[in-house]
């Protein structure tokens, strides 16, 4: 589905801002889940019933959320982002991700007017800022 490379390709375009790395984490993201959502729907269907499978398909998620949450937990030390659980905040910021490509690649549920992959991120960074930035500054 995707392996490491997908990771440090992500982690080699973040700068530090924080609204611009989510950005780019959430296009490179959500572009890879509605890319592969075949392949997505097939293992998510065929994970219960066989457990090699849904290791496999754990796999890449849970490499992106660690990345994640290690990239949020530095944004917390340094003061951006209010201090929450880096790995529960990296969920939260994928699950929007996730859930948006399922219903939108695996339910063909689109938000109308359509919003483009890159307006839908940018609505979800906001979202998603304006629910972890700390308010401190």
């Amino acid at each position: 589905f995707g392996g490491p490379a997908v990771t440090t390709a992500m982690e080699g375009q973040l700068t530090g801002d924080c609204s611009q790395d989510l950005r780019t984490v959430g296009i490179h993201l959500l572009n890879l889940l509605l890319e592969r959502g075949d392949a997505l729907r097939l293992m998510l269907c065929e994970a219960s019933h066989f457990p090699e499978v849904q290791e496999v398909m754990v796999q890449n998620p849970r490499q992106i959320r660690r990345m994640l949450a290690s990239y949020i937990s530095r944004q917390m030390e340094q003061g951006q982002l209010r201090s929450l659980h880096p790995e529960a905040t990296a969920q939260a910021f994928s699950g929007m991700l996730f859930a948006y490509a399922i219903a939108r690649g695996m339910l063909d549920d689109s938000i109308e007017p359509e919003l483009t992959t890159e307006d839908m991120v940018d609505q979800f960074v906001e979202i998603f800022k304006n629910g972890t930035v700390n308010r401190d500054e």
